[in-house]
Parts: C-alpha cells; structure tokens; sequence
C-alpha cells in the first residue's frame, strides 16, 4: 500500500515541481524574450512612425515680405509654433540650390499667381507629401493655383525610395545575426573567429544586397564611384553594428540576440530617416536621429547616392563615434578575455585538461605538441565564462 501511495504522489506532483531551477529560468526565458521583443518592436514603431507631423522642419520662403509674415502666421496656426522653421531665399533658385544642399527640406514660391513647393522625394516620399498638401492649403487660403517641383528626384527603378532603405537594413540585420547565428552555433568561439565572422558579414551583406536588388531596380543610376562610395559606409557601418554585436555577447552570452533586437532593430531603423525623414518624427524620435548609430550611416549614404555628398561629413562623424566606442569595446572584451587567461595559467591547470592531455599522450614531447590546442581550450573556456 505505501508504494502505491508513493507512486501516486510521484504522478500528481506539480510539473513545476520536477523541473530544477536552470530548466525554469530557460522556459521563463523563452517566453518572455518575444514578449520582450514584441512591445520593444511595436512600442518604437508605431510611436515613431503612426502620425508623420513637422517638427522644426527647415522650409524656405520665397515670397514678399507681407506675404511670407501672412502665410508664415496661417501656418503656425494650424501646424503649431514649433512645426516649421523658416528661412527667407530672394528667387527660387537660391531656394533649389539651398535644398540640394540639404540646408532645407523644402520651399514655398509664391507669386501672384500660383504656390510652387518645390520638394525632394530622394529626401523622403512620405515627408514630400505632407509638404505638398500643405502647399495646395496655402494656395487655396489665397485662391492661387497649386504646383510642385521635385527639385531632388529618386533614381530611375527606385521610384519609391526604399531601395537605399532596404539596403540598410539588410546590412544591419545581416552584421549582427551573423554574430549571435555564430553563438548559437558556437559558444565559446574565440574572439578571433568572431571578428573575422564580423568583417566577413560587414563586407557580404551590402554586396549581395546590392547584387540582388540590380535584379529589381538597377544600380540607382549611380556612377561606379557613387556606388562604391555608398557601399563603403554601408561596409563600416556593418562593421561597427557586427562589433558592438561582439561585444553584447560576449557580455550578456544568450540574452545578446533579444538585446540585439532591441537596441540594432527597434530603436535604430524608425530612427534612421530611412522610413519617415527626421523632420516628421516626434521630438523624441529626432533627438535620438541626432546621435543614434543608424542616422549616422543612412544619412550620408542618402547624401552621397542623392545630394553629391552634401552634409555627408557631419553624419559621418556621428558614424565614426560609434565605430571608436564599438572598437574599445571589443578591446575591452578581449583584455578582460588575456587577464581571465592569465589567472588560469596562474592558477594550474585544471584536471579536466590534465586528463585529456594524458590520453593525448604520455611522453613529454607529445604533450608538449598539445599545447596551443589546449591554450586554445582555455581561451574559449575564458570566453564562455564571460558571457555567463
């Protein structure tokens, strides 16, 4: 009879009962990483892109004084005080030239006859809608006829813009999934292994990228140097994603995908300018523009592939920041990798590789020979020791 009770009390124990503290901490994982994952992603699209609005949007002005103070009036009454940021241009040349420039997003000529707002699509589609309609308002308030001129068009088969975009992300998803496919596949690869995996992926995934999208939309009608100029930030852009994808496996081991997700997907593609132009996005969103990884590098490939590299520099530099930090992170990682080695050395070596160096075998020249494999084993036991 008591083994019978005992049986039954061995089927009716909770399940969560027979599960040891590491199996419930992997479930809990499991389920909340794309939970995680799916309010980050949603919170930070949705936020930024559901309602394109101008905020501080440069715009130029040509027009009369007393007109340009009475439009300029309408407009802030309707949009807001903080929605445009005039600058006043004596022709619409000057005005053009100030929007190849990238000084201005966009401008209204008015005369006495019609509106022209002359726009960029290659700035940002979406954005040179708005600018539109807001053009035709303000010629219907003073009963004018309505024009706009694409001053800064998109290249021929890439009518809608995205294809720069689309290039982008490939390169970023594709650096930092190379890195954490690597963990998954690899834990304790060494952090050599890591950096060639991440300049090897730095350098395939804009090229095939590029290669594949000729099939659909041509070479941008670019020149060979134009091209080669935007794959060249797309290439260190890529890198500098697929290091600081180094570092946060290294640091965080598993949990790095989720946080790649997060910080190189959720927060860096609205934010980039590629979806909707800084101009549209709320003011959180802009002050995140101003100094996030991906504005850093979609801008100036924008500015090279569309406006002859104008303010590429600027963003470059922003770029360039992130590159420096990512680098010294992984110098970081990599010193911390030499001390945890050096105390190991230090400290002996542990049975486990005395064992296995003995059935390497017994005479001391062999086991001097197995040597590096086992310095090797200790580097990538060190490195895996840091990402748990």
């Amino acid at each position: 009879m008591s083994e019978i009770a005992e049986s039954t009390n061995v089927v009716t124990e909770p399940l969560g009962a027979q599960l040891n503290p590491d199996r419930k901490r992997t479930i809990s994982a499991l389920i909340a990483a794309p939970v995680i994952f799916i309010f980050v992603f949603i919170s930070c699209y949705v936020s930024a892109l559901h309602a394109p609005t101008p905020h501080e949007l440069p715009v130029g002005m040509v027009a009369s004084s007393s007109v340009q103070s009475d439009v300029e009036d309408g407009m802030q009454d309707r949009a807001g005080d903080d929605a445009f940021v005039f600058t006043s241009y004596r022709n619409a040349d000057q005005a053009r030239e100030a929007i190849k420039d990238r000084e201005i997003f966009a401008a209204f000529v008015i005369d006495d006859q019609k509106v022209t707002s002359l726009v960029a699509n290659a700035a940002g589609v979406s954005g040179t809608s708005i600018i539109k309609t807001v053009g035709a308002e303000i010629a219907s308030s003073m009963q004018l006829e309505s024009s706009a001129e694409d001053v800064v068009p998109t290249r021929e088969g890439d009518g809608s813009g995205t294809g720069l975009f689309f290039l982008f992300v490939v390169t970023t998803v594709g650096s930092y999934l190379a890195i954490t496919m690597l963990f998954q596949a690899h834990p304790r690869a060494r952090l050599r292994t890591q950096l060639i995996t991440a300049v090897s992926a730095a350098i395939l995934a804009p090229v095939l990228c590029f290669a594949l999208s000729t099939i659909f939309i041509g070479d941008y009608g670019a020149d060979f140097g134009t091209m080669s100029s935007v794959l060249g930030v797309s290439t260190l852009y890529g890198l500098t994603v697929a290091l600081l994808a180094i570092v946060l496996v290294r640091i965080l081991g598993p949990v790095a995908s989720l946080a790649c997700n997060i910080f190189l997907t959720a927060f860096n593609l609205p934010s980039a300018g590629g979806a909707l132009a800084a101009g549209f996005l709320p003011p959180f969103w802009q002050g995140v523009h101003g100094f996030w990884i991906g504005a850093g590098a979609f801008e100036p490939m924008r500015s090279i592939l569309y406006f002859d590299g104008a303010q590429a520099a600027e963003w470059l530099d922003q770029l360039l920041v992130w590159t420096t930090a990512a680098v010294l992170g992984v110098v970081i990682v990599g010193i911390v990798d030499a001390v945890r080695r050096r105390k190991r050395t230090h400290e002996g070596t542990p049975a486990t590789e005395v064992a296995s160096m003995a059935l390497a075998g017994s005479d001391g020249e062999e086991t001097h020979g197995s040597q590096p494999e086992n310095d090797e084993k200790t580097e990538e036991a060190d490195a895996y020791a840091l990402q748990s």
